[in-house]
């Protein structure tokens, strides 16, 4: 019977007698260790989120004024936001000609054109395998060319933003109640907006998993003038 004995198959899986091949031991308890490992490191990897750098300037009871330093991005047009999230995400997961996989970064920024044209963005984070300076943020020059033509590589901050957080889910209505929201109160506030925000465009930054029934958090963005 199969599991009349402590040995076998059965008996190593479920803790029966001691194998007599010592060499056979040694290698299970490798690749328990191994596979152990390896379990460890990648929920500690994508626990490792990283943020585009920021300083709060002021907090008001509306709108937060940021002041963004510049950070390395990937980007690329859209018109189903499903297929840019995956694209982008593929990149940072490896699809690019070096095969370098970087930290998971937050947020998600959608640039909505007056022209209707839609742009999504992710924050390039530090290398995932802790190459290079120690791990640290990598620069623009030295991000690897993506292997998809429709994947551009920029840098984004350096600039002045005027942001006011909101709940739900990113529709033409709810992003287009929360800019009028910061419009108004940008404008008690005397605050003039950049040239491109005066013809139209704005972003929109999704935080969280991108497929979640979980309440969003998300924040409407227009820059001004310094």
């Amino acid at each position: 019977m199969l599991c009349s004995s402590g040995g076998g198959l059965f008996g190593k899986l479920f803790g029966g007698a001691k194998d007599n091949d010592s060499d056979v031991q040694q290698q299970q308890q490798q690749q328990q260790q191994q596979q152990q490992q390896a379990a460890q490191q990648e929920p500690q990897q994508r626990r490792q989120t990283e943020f585009p750098p920021f300083q709060t300037v002021s907090k008001g009871d509306v709108y937060d004024l940021r002041f963004y330093g510049p950070y390395p991005v990937v980007e690329m047009d859209y018109r189903r936001r499903e297929n840019a999230y995956l694209t982008l995400g593929q990149y940072q997961d490896g699809a690019n000609v070096d095969r370098v996989a970087f930290s998971f970064t937050q947020p998600v920024v959608m640039t909505y054109h007056p022209d209707g044209r839609k742009e999504m963005q992710m924050m390039v984070g530090s290398r995932r395998d802790g190459s290079g300076d120690g791990g640290a943020p990598v620069t623009a020059a030295s991000l690897p060319a993506p292997t998809d033509p429709s994947v551009r590589l920029s840098v984004a901050g350096g600039e002045l933003a005027a942001v006011l957080r909101f709940a739900g889910y990113i529709t033409p209505q709810t992003a287009e109640a929360a800019r009028q929201q910061l419009l108004a109160a940008l404008e008690k506030d005397g605050l003039k907006l950049a040239e491109a925000e005066q013809g139209g465009l704005f972003r929109v930054a999704q935080y969280g998993q991108v497929y979640t029934l979980e309440e969003r958090v998300n924040e409407v963005m227009l820059r001004v003038q310094l």
